[in-house]
């Protein structure tokens, strides 16, 4: 590796249109009604018992240290 070029390339460098193809490959999509895997369709109840759990973790870790 050159330590004398800059890490970051120039936005003008860059090609574009590589970048969109690359970026948007991995994007999921539910296109059926009533998935179980889709975050939106979850119940509400377990929605809020995730972020209770999250919270929990995060003033545990925080009282801890």
């Amino acid at each position: 590796m050159d330590e004398s070029q800059p890490l970051l390339a120039d936005v003008h460098l860059v090609d574009t249109e590589s970048c969109d193809r690359v970026s948007h490959k991995d994007i999921v999509d539910f296109n059926v009604d009533g998935d179980p895997e889709d975050p939106l369709e979850w119940p509400a109840l377990y929605k809020w018992g995730i972020v209770t759990l999250l919270a929990f973790m995060g003033f545990t870790v925080y009282v801890v240290t």
